[in-house]
């Protein structure tokens, strides 16, 4: 069991570039099932309304 989000880290594959060069990034999973049981839903909206418009090199862009 986990709470509403995790976050993982990930490697995006780039075939002509060594492993130790791939581009690194954190990926946040919501589990959607949680958010609907717990009543999040504006909570995450919100967020994801935030992110849309923040621009800082120590948070990444979200992708949808």
């Amino acid at each position: 069991m986990w709470a509403i989000s995790m976050v993982k880290y990930a490697r995006q594959i780039v075939k002509d570039r060594t492993w130790s060069t791939w581009p690194e990034f954190a990926v946040k999973i919501v589990s959607t099932q949680m958010i609907e049981e717990l009543g999040y839903e504006q909570s995450i909206i919100r967020e994801i309304a935030i992110l849309r418009i923040l621009s800082h090199p120590g948070i990444l862009r979200l992708i949808w």
